[in-house]
């Protein structure tokens, strides 16, 4: 790394889901262990600046960022700085709907069918973020209780829970389960290897 070369100081990078480093960050709080904490969805960070784990950084081209990101500094006094976004949608993997005879889902509730059961791939929501972004996007749309209700109903349709919001895309590209209920960032980074979307 460019930064360890050039300073010598040694450093380790390790990849977390983002609930999971959260709870690292609270449990070492006292003690911490962790110098930078890059990437994730907003809402855990949020609740990281709530009771003061993370210093205030203000980088100079603050100015620059979307409207959104500079705001995320204001209101977390510079303690969170947002860099992507990113939408959410599902991806599915055409092989395994046509083998399975089920037609590509054309829009989010028709996953809720009794057909998609044991096809849909969701993130745990102890473990990540991504599983507590999505219900954010869905209310935007929908409202509070319709979102909740939708939800609810996906869990009988779901395969497994996993720890990162991401995995489902390698999950679906490999033909391990038909669809998967996530960011569509992942979805554009496995396309073409399996996964439609």
């Amino acid at each position: 790394m460019k930064y360890q070369a050039q300073t010598g100081v040694k450093v380790w990078q390790v990849r977390k889901a983002t609930g999971v480093a959260l709870a690292q960050l609270q449990a070492e709080s006292a003690q911490p262990k962790t110098y930078l904490w890059w990437g994730g969805t907003g809402d855990l960070f949020f609740q990281a600046a709530d009771p003061r784990l993370l210093d205030a950084y203000r980088p100079a081209p603050t100015h620059d960022l979307h409207s959104w990101a500079v705001r995320q500094h204001a209101v977390t006094d510079n303690s969170v700085g947002g860099f992507d976004g990113s939408a959410v949608g599902f991806g599915w993997n055409e092989a395994v709907l046509k083998k399975r005879n089920l037609p590509a889902p054309k829009c989010r509730s028709v996953l809720l069918e009794p057909k998609y059961k044991g096809e849909i791939e969701f993130s745990d929501s102890g473990s990540n973020g991504t599983s507590h972004a999505i219900p954010a996007r869905l209310e935007q749309l929908m409202g509070e209780d319709a979102v909740f209700n939708h939800i609810k109903k996906l869990p009988c349709h779901n395969t497994q829970y996993t720890g990162s919001g991401t995995a489902q895309a390698k999950s679906v590209a490999k033909g391990e389960v038909g669809i998967r209920l996530s960011f569509t960032l992942a979805s554009r980074t496995n396309a073409g290897k399996g996964l439609a979307w």
